[in-house]
């Protein structure tokens, strides 16, 4: 998790409840806040 949130990597719900989807937002991206966005593994 830390590893994820220090490269600034984000796993957001995937489209119709598929897959999660890893998004790349970078670091100290401002959405990387962002409470809705769910951490990876």
């Amino acid at each position: 998790v830390r590893l994820y949130r220090r490269l600034g990597w984000r796993r957001v719900p995937g489209p119709a409840g598929g897959p999660d989807i890893a998004v790349f937002l970078g670091p100290g991206h401002p959405a990387l806040r962002d409470p809705a966005l769910r951490v990876g593994p």
